[in-house]
C-alpha cells in the first residue's frame, strides 16, 4: 500500500532531521578559502547529468592527479584534453553489475567546462568569494553563477550554494524532487529532461510553500527528499 501525500510528507520530515545534521556538518562558505570554494564548484560541474557517486569518484581522481589546480590549467595549453583523457578511462565508481568500473559520461564537455570555469574564476582575485559577499540575494548569486560559469545550470548552481551552506531557499530540482511533488499531489510538468527556467522556478516555489508551512530550510528539505526518494525507488 502506497503512502498518502500527507504520510509521505511526514516521512520526509523525519528524514529532514538527519539531513539537517549532514547540512550543518558542511563547512560554511565564510570559513572556506577560495580554493576550497573552487573545489566545490568543480564537483558540481562534474555532477551535471551524471549520478552523484560517479561525479564524486571522478572529482576525487582529478584532485589526486592535481588536474583541478587552476594554475596548472592556465599554464598547460592542452589541459582540457588531458582532463578529458583522464575522465575517459574506465576507473570510476559506482561499479557496474559485472563488477567493472565506469567511464565518466561526458569527458570532453566537462573537461572544457572546468577549464573555462577556471579561466573565469582566475580573471580576478577571489572571484568566487567576492561574488558571494557582494550579492544581495541567493537568487542573484545563483543567476550570476549560471551566467558566468560554463556547464553550470540552475540545478548545479543551487547544488554548489547548498554544499557551501550559502543558501536556505534554493532547491536542486531533479527527478527525485519531481516524483515527490507528483506523489503528494502537487502539479508538475513530468519531463525532467527538459526543465526550462520557468518550470524550474515554479517547482522550486512549490517546495518553498511547503517550507513556509512547516518552518523549514528549503536546502535541507531538498536533501531530505533526495535521500528518501532514492531509498523508496
Amino acid at each position: 500500500m502506497h503512502p498518502t501525500g500527507d504520510e509521505m510528507l511526514d516521512q520526509i520530515l523525519n528524514h529532514y532531521l538527519r539531513s539537517e545534521t549532514v547540512y550543518y556538518d558542511n563547512k560554511k562558505w565564510v570559513d572556506m578559502t577560495e580554493y576550497e570554494l573552487w573545489q566545490e564548484l568543480c564537483l558540481c560541474i562534474l555532477s551535471s547529468n551524471v549520478p552523484y557517486e560517479l561525479a564524486c569518484s571522478a572529482f576525487a581522481h582529478l584532485m589526486e592527479k592535481g588536474y583541478l589546480k587552476i594554475d596548472w590549467m592556465m599554464k598547460m595549453p592542452n589541459s582540457s584534453e588531458v582532463i578529458a583523457e583522464e575522465l575517459s578511462k574506465p576507473m570510476y565508481l559506482p561499479r557496474k553489475l559485472d563488477g567493472s568500473y565506469r567511464r565518466y559520461r561526458f569527458p570532453n564537455a566537462r573537461a572544457r567546462n572546468i577549464v573555462q570555469a577556471a579561466s573565469v574564476v582566475s580573471s580576478e582575485e577571489s572571484w568566487l568569494s567576492k561574488l558571494l559577499v557582494n550579492s544581495v540575494s541567493e537568487r542573484e548569486v545563483r543567476d550570476s553563477l549560471v551566467f558566468n560559469i560554463p556547464g553550470l545550470g540552475l540545478k548545479e548552481a543551487s547544488h554548489f550554494l547548498r554544499n557551501i551552506r550559502y543558501s536556505n531557499q534554493l532547491a536542486i530540482i531533479d527527478s527525485h524532487v519531481v516524483s515527490f511533488l507528483e506523489e503528494i499531489g502537487w502539479r508538475t510538468h513530468g519531463n525532467t529532461r527538459t526543465i526550462t527556467r520557468s518550470v524550474y522556478l515554479e517547482l522550486e516555489s512549490q517546495l518553498q510553500e511547503i517550507c513556509e508551512k512547516h518552518g523549514l530550510n528549503l536546502s535541507i528539505l531538498d536533501m531530505a527528499i533526495w535521500h528518501y526518494m532514492r531509498r523508496k525507488q
